[in-house]
């Protein structure tokens, strides 16, 4: 019988079981029928999309230190979500035209603190306009369309992959938030 539910009440039904479970508890409920299975993952990422309002951020981060000087040099610029729905790159100042041949990273982190992330090589952002990379690890994959050849790219998916992702995130729930 609850698989005749319309979607948008499971919906409600799992974001309020949500509140009182944990994520890696929750995820168990996906065994129940195929709609659960699916609207289970909407749900979650609804819940994840809520962190970015309390210090969760995906941000690129570059750190490089030029031959025979002392100094290194860190940038980080966060990704800002748009209306569309889509995370885009921040500019970067005009005095970083060099950053084309610095080591960069995407970070997911929360507040400063990175919990994943993902190296871009060189040749990946020297390549033609439109390619897109899809970088994967434990804990999530991302997809990268490059826009231009230059550090100018935006992020066209994203996605948790892994169950320890959710228990980082119950833990800092718990911990940093005060939830």
């Amino acid at each position: 019988m609850y698989s005749v539910l319309p979607n948008e009440l499971i919906l409600n039904i799992l974001r309020y079981v949500l509140e009182g479970t944990s994520f890696d508890d929750f995820k168990k409920l996906r065994r129940t029928c195929k709609q659960w299975n699916d609207l289970i993952a909407v749900a979650i990422n609804d819940e994840i999309s809520k962190f970015f309002e309390h210090g969760w951020r995906i941000c690129i981060f570059s750190s490089y230190q030029p031959p025979g000087q002392d100094v290194a040099y860190e940038i980080s610029h966060p990704i800002y979500n748009n209306l569309k729905g889509e995370f885009v790159f921040n500019k970067f100042p005009t005095d970083y035209k060099s950053i084309l041949y610095w080591p960069l990273e995407i970070w997911l982190n929360y507040d400063k603190f990175c919990v994943a992330s993902f190296s871009i090589k060189h040749d990946d952002y020297l390549i033609k306009k439109g390619n897109v990379i899809n970088y994967n690890d434990q804990f999530w994959n991302i997809s990268v369309e490059f826009l231009e050849k230059d550090v100018k790219f935006k992020i066209i998916d994203w996605k948790v992959k892994d169950e320890k992702i959710f228990k980082a995130l119950t833990v800092y729930l718990n911990v940093c938030l005060n939830v």
